[in-house]
């Protein structure tokens, strides 16, 4: 397995541990850089990395992204700047995936959602269910690959400890070229 994390801030005065955004994959993880988010009224950092592999003799890569934006209003600001930073990648025709909390407590129609699905579109097939614990949808994929890559998404229904449940995109590899 192969992690990149990147910590944002300590998880409270007097505890030693910290808290931030991670990916974790199976296949090699590369250029892994760290994204600070507009200042809100906690410090957001979010976390870029390649993944690479083979298919046959062919290389394929893809970008990925986990961010967690601030609960307060203004998170569109964060979004904005993420959704600028994708933008900017879009250039080199590596396809992306970004993925996170977006705290979006009126769900999709918020401008939060909207500025990251005007650079990556918001993958539908995930549904609006419920991804928080009260009963919120907070949690979004986003990418740039194209549909016939995509093989079903789903929330699942256990949470595994956390306050939220996981959102899970299936891609066929064999079009993924």
């Amino acid at each position: 397995m192969w992690l990149a994390y990147v910590p944002s801030m300590r998880n409270g005065r007097d505890i030693r541990e910290d808290r931030g955004c991670a990916i974790l994959s199976t296949l090699p993880l590369s250029d892994v850089a760290g994204i600070e988010l507009p200042w809100l009224s906690q410090r957001r950092v979010a976390v870029i990395a390649t993944i690479t592999a083979r298919q046959g003799d062919a290389p394929w890569r893809l970008r990925a992204v986990s961010v967690h934006l601030d609960n307060r209003p203004g998170r569109s600001t964060q979004a904005a700047a993420l959704a600028r930073l994708a933008g900017a990648h879009d250039a080199d025709d590596i396809p992306i995936i970004i993925g996170g909390d977006l705290n979006t407590w009126a769900g999709p129609r918020e401008d939060a959602v909207r500025q990251i699905d005007a650079v990556a579109a918001r993958v539908r097939e995930c549904g609006d269910a419920p991804t928080f614990r009260f009963g919120r949808h907070l949690d979004y994929l986003f990418t740039t690959l194209p549909p016939d890559v995509r093989r079903g998404c789903q929330i699942l229904p256990e949470a595994f400890g956390s306050d939220h449940h996981p959102t899970v995109l299936r891609l066929f590899a064999r079009n993924l070229l």
